[in-house]
């Protein structure tokens, strides 16, 4: 990626469920978590504007399983020059 351009990441999950919480948590470049709860989402993106990528031109994505059952969901990633 071009270090200096920016970039809006999106991320969608998504599991059919009658069960608990499916939440997972995203970080991207050390930033602040951002939640997305999966369980019967059909519409729903966790949504970073304006991310920068670091001098090697990468965007560092963290995740974390963010509930007491152990399991979230990721389907799909977009990340998008702005």
């Amino acid at each position: 990626m071009n270090t200096s351009d920016t970039y809006t990441l999106c991320l969608f999950g998504s599991r059919a469920s009658s069960g608990g919480d499916l939440t997972i948590e995203f970080s991207v470049n050390g930033g602040a978590w951002l939640s997305l709860e999966t369980k019967n989402n059909i519409n729903v993106l966790a949504e970073v504007p304006s991310l920068s990528p670091n001098d090697q031109g990468e965007l560092v994505i963290d995740a974390r399983i963010g509930n007491a059952n152990g399991y979230g969901f990721l389907g799909a990633i977009e990340l998008v020059e702005d």
